[in-house]
């Protein structure tokens, strides 16, 4: 990875690669490959151009898998980051910066919010939510009258979430 000018005239951000498996043709063909055409046009301009991503190791994805596969998520994680890298870096793609989190950032993080709160600027908010038993046994039902606010839980989200997991339906 190369150091940023101070003030690049572009800031690319890649999407955050899904941290379950390796990169497929259909993420290189799309994102990926657009923006590395598009930072090294500016660049081949005389534009100074910044790419960076990140890894997203919160995504239900990465424990789902884990807990498939009797792995620790952060180490899958930390594999299927190296791979990534691995495979942009075989594609010719430029990624100056690449943030994995981990422990300091999660601190950090933590920190700030907590700073947010005390300041009064984050305050705590009761909500209703719903999980609607149609959406989860069967996508292809539909979404019964009242009840648009739980379109979102299909079934490949419930088929993301650990085993043992029972939803307690809710009324909307």
């Amino acid at each position: 990875m190369k150091a940023a000018t101070p003030t690049p005239d572009f800031i690319v951000t890649l999407p955050p690669p899904t941290l379950n498996g390796g990169l497929h043709a259909g993420h290189m063909a799309g994102p990926f490959l657009a923006a590395d055409i598009f930072a090294k046009a500016a660049q081949a301009g005389g534009q100074s151009v910044h790419v960076l991503s990140f890894s997203d190791t919160n995504q239900p994805y990465v424990r789902a898998t884990a807990g498939k596969q009797d792995r620790d998520p952060a180490e899958l994680a930390s594999g299927w980051t190296r791979d990534i890298l691995d495979t942009l870096e075989i594609y010719g793609c430029q990624v100056d910066n690449y943030f994995e989190p981990g422990p300091a950032s999660d601190g950090f993080v933590r920190d700030t919010l907590l700073q947010l709160y005390e300041q009064g600027i984050l305050k705590k908010k009761s909500f209703r939510s719903c999980i609607c038993r149609i959406r989860i046994s069967s996508w292809t039902k539909p979404v019964p009258a009242g009840c648009a606010r739980a379109a979102w839980m299909t079934a490949s989200a419930a088929s993301a979430r650990p085993a043992g997991f029972r939803p307690r339906p809710t009324r909307c």
